[in-house]
């Protein structure tokens, strides 16, 4: 089970707010209603950053799930949205594209220097000298193997998105299925314990796939934030 705090309070708020200030990468997914669209709305703002812990020689992973309908009340959410502001501040997520919609669209916040772990998958993906069979390969099940025989060369700008469980699985990493929940549920309160794990083990995925793609040497940082823009 993945560890989490819910922060639904200003109390709880500021513990979380404790930790994020001081972290200069912070790992970041949301959960809501149709996010990004006309009539979205988000429910969760999940936020995880590693700190030391005296007599602990690794850095432990804080996961804050920030209850965005709980605490709703005008100007209380202003720090962490100043933190999704700072360009000081490295935001690290998987496919941010819809929660980047919904924070400018529904909440006026510019996500400042982001990087996508699912542009870093692509770009990954030609370091570990994947050729066009393999890339093709991929494309099977969504464009006909006819096609893809008779038209090679149209296909070769065209990559199959991966979603985050299967990135981290196309680099060996045992990981457990993610759990199934009823997204229609996300703006109900109180949430329930299932709900709560699979927003927290987003973050936990993500800084694996994060540090998995940094000690493989498989990510250029300063590359993947500038197509992740």
């Amino acid at each position: 089970m993945a560890s989490y705090r819910l922060c639904d309070t200003v109390a709880s708020l500021d513990i979380a707010l404790s930790v994020l200030v001081n972290a200069d990468t912070i790992f970041i997914d949301c959960e809501g209603r149709d996010l990004g669209e006309t009539g979205g709305r988000l429910s969760l703002i999940s936020l995880g950053a590693l700190h030391p812990i005296p007599g602990v020689a690794a850095d432990h992973l804080s996961v804050f799930l920030i209850d965005v309908i709980k605490l709703s009340e005008d100007g209380i959410l202003e720090p962490i949205y100043e933190l999704l502001r700072r360009d000081t501040v490295l935001k690290v997520g998987y496919d941010l594209r819809m929660d980047a919609a919904e924070f400018w669209h529904g909440h006026g916040v510019q996500l400042e220097n982001v990087l996508d772990l699912q542009v870093a998958d692509i770009m990954a993906r030609a370091v570990r000298r994947e050729g066009l069979d393999e890339q093709l390969k991929r494309l099977v099940g969504f464009v006909p193997r006819h096609e893809l025989r008779r038209n090679r060369e149209m296909w070769v700008n065209v990559h199959k998105l991966n979603g985050l469980d299967w990135a981290l699985k196309d680099l060996g990493l045992a990981i457990t299925a993610k759990q199934k929940v009823d997204h229609s549920l996300w703006l109900e309160r109180p949430l329930d314990l299932l709900h709560l794990e699979y927003a927290a083990e987003d973050i936990h995925k993500v800084q694996l796939l994060y540090d998995a793609m940094l000690s493989n040497r498989l990510m250029n940082k300063e590359k993947v934030i500038k197509q992740s823009q």
